[in-house]
C-alpha cells in the first residue's frame, strides 16, 4: 500500500487484490465513458477504533481502502485531532465508509469507480464534534404503588420505613422472591432464616411468632404495611418479598413491640405477562402446587392471580395439614399520573396443633420423635381469612406522590388442644407415657 502526501494534499493508493482497468493504471478515465458510482460486493471489515492520524501521517482509513480495493485521497492536516469509532463486519464499500467516519467530522463522496475523496464536513471543528439529537420514545408501561420486582438477592429499594419507594441505606434486610424460590422457602420461618438477630419459635403449633433479639413477639407482622394480626402460618405464594425492620427503623411504624417487625410485599398485577406454575412433592406424604398467572389486558388494565394447594403430614404421629389459598389482583391506570389497585385474597388452613414434646427435669423428655403427646384427633386448629385491599397513587406535576392504601380483613380462628404444656410431674420415668401426660380438653 503507498501513500503519497504533497503540502496540504494527501493521495493514498490502496493496490486493491485484483488488477485495475487498464484506463485506471495510467491514473485517468477514458474520455469515451464517463464516471459511473457502483457499489462493489460486500466486504469483510474489522477496522479498530483509534485517531485517524498517526505520526507519520498514515490515516487510519488506509487500512479501510486496503481491504476494500479502492483508491483514497485526502488533505492530511484536518485529520489529525479527528477520531474514529472504527467498524467490524460484512458491508458494501458505501455502508462501511459511512460507519467509519461516523462522529469524525469527515464526510465522502465517490471521484470514480474505485476512487474516493475524504473531506471535512462543513462546520466541523477540531474540538467535540456536534451531532442532530436523537429523540427515543416509547409506550410508558405505568407506576406501581410497589418496588419494581427485584433482580438477584439483593433488593435496591424498600416501602416498609418511609412507605415511600426509597434506597436501601441503613433500613431493614429484604428477602427477594429469587431467593425465596431458588431456597424453596414458602413459611416466614424460613424466610428470615439468614437475617441476623432474628429467629422463630414454635408458636405453640398456632401461629407463626417471630423473635427479636432474644425477644419473641406475635403482632409484628405487617402485610404491605398494613398491620396483619392473624392466628396462622402465613404462606408464601403470593408474596414478592420479605421486608424485616430491627432496632430503632421499627419506630417508624409508632408501635414495634420488640423494636422489631416484618412485613410481607405482595405481588400485584403490574402488566407484566406471568405464567408461573410449581408442583412438590417430599416424605410424610407432603404435595404442593402453586402459580401465579398475570397479564396487562390493555393499557388501562393489568390482572394477576395467584393461588397454592398443600397437605401434609408429618413425622409425629397423628398430625397433619390441609392449606390452600387464591389471591386475584387488578390494576387500573385511571389516567397517566393515577393508578389503582385493587385485591382480594381468601386463605385457609386447616392442621392439627403439634406443640413438640414436654420437658422433664430441665430437659426434653427422652421418647421416640414420632410420639404425639395429646390426642391428634381432638387437637384441630382452624383458621379462615378473607381479606380484600385497595391501594391507589396519584402524581402531581410538581412531583409530589400522595399514597392511601385500605385494607379489611376477616380473621376466624377456632382451636382445640388436649396437651398440656410446661414440666411433666416428677414421677418415675418407668411410669411416664402419653396417657399420664395428658392435661384434658383445653378450648
Amino acid at each position: 500500500m503507498l501513500a503519497e502526501v504533497s503540502g496540504r494534499r494527501g493521495r493514498a493508493v490502496a493496490r486493491p487484490d485484483r488488477p485495475l482497468p487498464r484506463h485506471k493504471r495510467s491514473g485517468g478515465d477514458r474520455p469515451d465513458r464517463p464516471r459511473q458510482r457502483r457499489r462493489l460486493a460486500p466486504w469483510p471489515s474489522g477496522v479498530r477504533p483509534r485517531p485517524l492520524e498517526r505520526r507519520r501521517g498514515v490515516a487510519q482509513p488506509l487500512s479501510f481502502a486496503n481491504k476494500a480495493g479502492i483508491q483514497l485521497f485526502y488533505d492530511a492536516a484536518p485529520l489529525g485531532a479527528l477520531r474514529s469509532n472504527g467498524v467490524s463486519g460484512t458491508f458494501s464499500v458505501s455502508e462501511g465508509l459511512a460507519r467509519l467516519l461516523a462522529g469524525s467530522g469527515l464526510t465522502y463522496r465517490f471521484t470514480g469507480a474505485n476512487s474516493v475523496a475524504l473531506a471535512t464536513a462543513q462546520g466541523a471543528a477540531s474540538g467535540p464534534v456536534v451531532i442532530d439529537p436523537v429523540q427515543v420514545g416509547g409506550a410508558a408501561t405505568g407506576f406501581n404503588i410497589q418496588t419494581p420486582p427485584d433482580s438477584g438477592y439483593q433488593a435496591k429499594r424498600i416501602l416498609s420505613t418511609t412507605k415511600t419507594e426509597t434506597d436501601l441505606r441503613d433500613v431493614p434486610q429484604a428477602v427477594t422472591r429469587q431467593q425465596m424460590d431458588d431456597q424453596a422457602i414458602q413459611n416466614l420461618e424460613g424466610a428470615v432464616r439468614y437475617v441476623p438477630g432474628v429467629g422463630f419459635a414454635q408458636g405453640e403449633g398456632n401461629r407463626d411468632t417471630a423473635v427479636f433479639r432474644g425477644n419473641s413477639t406475635t403482632a409484628d407482622f405487617f402485610l404491605d404495611g398494613i398491620r396483619d394480626d392473624v392466628e396462622y402460618y402465613g404462606d408464601l405464594y403470593n408474596i414478592e418479598r420479605v421486608e424485616v425492620v430491627k432496632g430503632p427503623n421499627a419506630m417508624i411504624f409508632g408501635r414495634g413491640g420488640v423494636g422489631g417487625l416484618i412485613n410481607r410485599v405482595s405481588r400485584q398485577a403490574d402488566w407484566t405477562r406471568t405464567r408461573e406454575a410449581k408442583v412438590e412433592t417430599g416424605s410424610n406424604a407432603h404435595y404442593r402446587g402453586s402459580f401465579d398467572v398475570g397479564q396487562g389486558v390493555d393499557e388501562a388494565v393489568a390482572l394477576r392471580l395467584t393461588g397454592v394447594y398443600e397437605v401434609s403430614e408429618s413425622y409425629r404421629n397423628g398430625v397433619e395439614l390441609r392449606r390452600w389459598g387464591l389471591n386475584p389482583t387488578a390494576s387500573f391506570r385511571l389516567d397517566e399520573n393515577t393508578l389503582l389497585q385493587v385485591g382480594y385474597e381468601h386463605f385457609q388452613d386447616d392442621r392439627v396443633a403439634d406443640r413438640g414434646i414436654p420437658s422433664f427435669r430441665g430437659q426434653p423428655f427422652e421418647t421416640g420423635t414420632a410420639t404425639f403427646f395429646g390426642d391428634p384427633e381432638r387437637s384441630p386448629v382452624k383458621a379462615r381469612v378473607d381479606a380484600v385491599t385497595a391501594a391507589v397513587e396519584h402524581r402531581f406535576d410538581n412531583g409530589i406522590s400522595l399514597r392511601n392504601r385500605t385494607g379489611y380483613r376477616l380473621n376466624l380462628y377456632g382451636s382445640v388442644q388436649t396437651a398440656e404444656p410446661g414440666r411433666v410431674p416428677a414421677v418415675p420415668s418407668s411410669r411416664l407415657s402419653p396417657s399420664t401426660i395428658l392435661a384434658g380438653r383445653r378450648a
